[in-house]
């Protein structure tokens, strides 16, 4: 029996019936069926259970399907660390990676293609059970992902290498921003406060324009109602007034974001450091995002992100991220309130830049995801930390491609 033979026995083997293995193959059926007798002969053994519909594998046929399988990857195997001996660093680099995994990729591919211009890749994204299956498969040669790696095999043992701890920010609609929380009492439904935009919760405020609700107010520009007032802008009629902006004519006033001319004033927000130089800062931020005239807080903790309507990153197979999250609201005494469960990180973002709700994510994450709507804020406290690690066959030939990409992670 020559490796083409048992290239054909497990096609075979994988169908469940030659026609469809030969149409695999790409050759008639008569010439496949006349390769399988000649195995058996050879072997003296049945290799298939023909009395059904179907072709099922005898015990011989089992256990050769099991070696067979062994052998051709280690011919394919054989080959290809041969003909990587002499041509270097060249050829197809198959790499897996959970999405949220995707946005480490394109700074190292850079690096890595700058150094070895011979080489090109395939990407493949996916959950951890599905790149699994793909790289005992040997579809993939390695897998960026987060840790734990959920899908454990029992034939097949992984090596793993870990790479530095990703943070874990809070993204929140960005109308949510300067909304205050009302901490809940144990048993209570937490609400907002009273929003210093609208006053109370669904109640107007009294409008500076306009005054109390239903009755116009002394107008700030024309004074009271129904009589014109010295204009502020204006002054008295015919006559400039100070300027609340420039202040007296031709003089610079104190301005009330920066101070006075040239020298920035106190924040009172954030302290010291003037809400101008806050918001380029911000703006320097990949994570905060672009301000629009709203300052961030600096953090949020989990006794605010408790009161949010929550979501959250979960399947029936993959569990990780949720339960990681979950375990570290509750060493705080909290339980968060889980509005949705989402089966793909562009599910939350979309979601939560409509306002629906509030979720935890890696920083990393958040540089595919540009909208406008949204805004990612680092939690206080220890412990929001996601691992990220490389995966890989631990009994597989690791092309020399492979084993250099994994190096550019380990440089930092």
């Amino acid at each position: 029996m020559d490796i083409r033979q048992m290239r054909y026995f497990l096609e075979i083997a994988n169908e469940g019936q030659i026609t469809r293995a030969a149409k695999k193959l790409n050759m008639e059926q008569p010439p496949l069926s006349r390769q399988l007798k000649l195995m058996e002969e050879e072997l003296g053994v049945t290799l298939f259970d023909r009395s059904g519909k179907g072709l099922r594998l005898t015990p011989a046929g089992e256990l050769l399907r099991k070696k067979a399988d062994g052998l051709l990857l280690q011919f394919h195997e054989t080959l290809r660390e041969v003909k990587e001996l002499d041509a270097g660093v060249r050829g197809k680099l198959s790499i897996g990676a959970v999405m949220s995994c995707i946005s480490l990729l394109p700074p190292k591919i850079k690096v890595f293609s700058e150094r070895y211009p011979q080489v090109t890749f395939s990407i493949q994204e996916g959950d951890h059970f599905l790149l699994a299956e793909q790289l005992e498969k040997q579809n993939i040669d390695l897998i960026l992902t987060r840790l734990p790696f959920e899908a454990v095999s029992e034939t097949q043992p992984y090596e793993v290498i870990k790479l530095p701890s990703d943070p874990f920010v809070a993204v929140l609609p960005r109308s949510w921003v300067n909304r205050q929380v009302n901490y809940p009492a144990d048993g209570e439904v937490g609400e907002l406060a009273d929003d210093p935009i609208q006053g109370e919760a669904g109640r107007p405020a009294d409008d500076r324009i306009h005054g109390e609700v239903g009755r116009p107010a002394d107008d700030r520009i024309q004074g009271e109602a129904g009589r014109p007032t010295d204009d502020r802008i204006q002054g008295e009629a015919g006559k400039p007034a100070d300027d609340r902006i420039h202040g007296k004519a031709g003089r610079p006033a104190d301005d009330r974001i920066h101070g006075e001319a040239g020298r920035p004033t106190h924040d009172p927000i954030h302290g010291e450091a003037s809400a101008h130089e806050k918001e380029h800062r911000a703006d320097r931020d990949p994570v905060r995002g672009q301000q629009h005239g709203a300052l961030l807080p600096e953090a949020v903790d989990v006794r605010q992100l408790a009161a949010y309507p929550f979501l959250t990153l979960k399947t029936d197979k993959t569990v990780g991220m949720h339960e990681q999250l979950l375990q570290q609201f509750r060493q705080f005494g909290e339980e968060p309130r889980i509005l949705c469960e989402c089966s793909s990180v562009a599910i939350i973002v979309a979601l939560v830049a409509a306002g629906i709700g509030a979720t935890i994510l890696p920083k990393s994450v958040m540089a595919s995801f540009a909208f406008p709507d949204i805004v990612a804020v680092p939690i206080s406290g220890p412990g929001f930390e996601s691992k990220v690690g490389i995966v890989w066959l631990k009994n597989r030939y690791l092309p020399t491609s492979a084993q250099q990409f994994i190096d550019t992670f380990l440089e930092g």
